[in-house]
């Protein structure tokens, strides 16, 4: 003989799983952009655990922060680091530099260094690093 669930043990079922499936399928996975991180040597200037490098920001909790830049004319502005400044930050790290960091030079990555597409997975992994 079989047995069933009844309908409302089964709803409850399902309800009390209901966030853990959600939050399982809104996990991403970065490791594309781990070895992208690994390969273009960001992680020779920052770190991603929180700890300050001296040559870099720590990438860890950074996304939507303000923060305090130095543009190209040597003047102060709060910005907030959302994902058009990574972008910016990506491409033409010298147009906005993290005040305390402005004597480091990090490299410019352009199109035939890293795709479009290599910039939005490692903005991704960014925004994931909390």
């Amino acid at each position: 003989m079989k047995e069933k669930i009844s309908p409302p043990l089964a709803l409850s079922l399902l309800l009390g799983i209901l966030p853990y499936l959600i939050s399982c399928s809104q996990q991403k996975d970065h490791s594309y952009a781990k070895k992208l991180f690994q390969e273009k040597q960001c992680i020779a200037c920052h770190s991603i655990d929180g700890r300050q490098k001296s040559q870099g920001p720590t990438l860890k909790g950074i996304f939507g922060k303000t923060v305090v830049v130095l543009t190209k004319d040597k003047k102060q502005k709060k910005i907030k680091r959302d994902i058009a400044y990574l972008k910016r930050a990506i491409r033409n790290p010298q147009a906005e530099i993290v005040k305390g960091y402005n004597q480091i030079v990090m490299p410019t990555y352009g199109k035939d260094q890293l795709s479009d597409k290599d910039v939005q997975a490692l903005i991704e992994y960014i925004q994931s690093l909390k």
